[in-house]
């Protein structure tokens, strides 16, 4: 439930932050790359979990990465 909780929280006070940190021009590039990047965590770290699991061979440690 935190986890659920403060998710609304860090996705709008991360895309506050963008804002603040770009210009008007380049707004569109900056969130672009922003997207881009949640879509390449949201595959590497499952990625990452699969392969620490195979190497170590326990699903416990796994879950480190």
């Amino acid at each position: 439930m935190a986890i659920g909780g403060a998710g609304g929280a860090l996705q709008s006070a991360s895309r506050t932050m963008m804002v603040l940190h770009t210009t008007p021009e380049r707004a569109t590039e900056a969130f672009g790359l922003y997207a881009l990047s949640g879509k390449a965590t949201a595959f590497l770290a499952p990625l990452a979990i699969a392969v620490m699991t195979q190497i170590s061979g326990d699903q416990r440690l796994g879950i480190s990465p």
